[in-house]
């Protein structure tokens, strides 16, 4: 099974999906709704549109999901995870791959080095300054922060297994793609962070500082929403 009969058995199943879920008349957002994956997703699904959809292991739990609300409980098993290598030429030089964990490691170099560069510039004509973004930030006054936001959501999630993971900070996506086993990230958020875990048994969770177990189940995609108002129950089924 090569990835283009597998995108057009995607867009076989997308098609079916969409035309039983208008038979039904059931609007997308409902069906977001009942299985907790990303509209976008759902989209892409219908469309057929593989290269939006993370790694087919979670591509086919998605679809699972989504035909179980529809009544299709077998048509997961009709997408294919499973590819066949693709013939290595001799002379073929391998692309390095850069996830976002590398990319960020350059940004951090690349920002330490100019930062350094600029402390020496500002050494040569005036008294020494502390460029460290962290240390000028805890020499400015604090604001008052009101009453309902004074405490906030800190979560640490480590790895057993590989995982496709999206991370949701106040609104705002920090990250999307996999982990690989055996990582640990962190993330603050004031109001909330929400998480997608397309393996969610092999999500390890520390909320402020107390761990709280898995996100779920091994194989389940899982959507939970942590805020300060909802820390001690966060984690129970909804």
């Amino acid at each position: 099974m090569s990835k283009c009969d597998q995108a057009n058995k995607l867009l076989e199943i997308g098609a079916q999906l969409k035309q039983v879920r208008e038979i039904k008349h059931i609007p997308l957002h409902q069906i977001t709704s009942t299985t907790l994956i990303a509209e976008r997703h759902l989209v892409a699904i219908e469309a057929g549109d593989l290269d939006q959809l993370p790694e087919p292991v979670y591509v086919q739990g998605f679809i699972r999901k989504y035909g179980q609300a529809l009544g299709l409980e077998e048509i997961a098993e009709e997408f294919p995870i499973e590819l066949e290598p693709e013939p290595k030429s001799l002379l073929a030089v391998p692309k390095p791959e850069f996830r976002p964990i590398y990319l960020y490691a350059l940004y951090v170099g690349v920002i330490g080095l100019a930062v350094n560069i600029l402390g020496n510039m500002f050494n040569q004509s005036r008294p020494l300054i502390d460029l460290n973004p962290v240390v000028l930030q805890n020499q400015l006054p604090a604001k008052p922060v009101p009453k309902t936001l004074t405490k906030s959501v800190n979560l640490s999630i480590s790895t057993t297994d590989e995982s496709w993971l999206q991370i949701n900070v106040d609104g705002k996506l920090e990250f999307e793609g996999t982990l690989a086993k055996g990582v640990t990230r962190n993330w603050s958020a004031e109001r909330e962070i929400a998480v997608v875990a397309g393996n969610a048994g092999a999500i390890s969770v520390i909320l402020n500082d107390q761990p709280v177990g898995n996100l779920g189940a091994v194989g389940e995609v899982v959507e939970k929403v942590f805020t300060p108002l909802n820390i001690s129950n966060s984690l129970k089924p909804s």
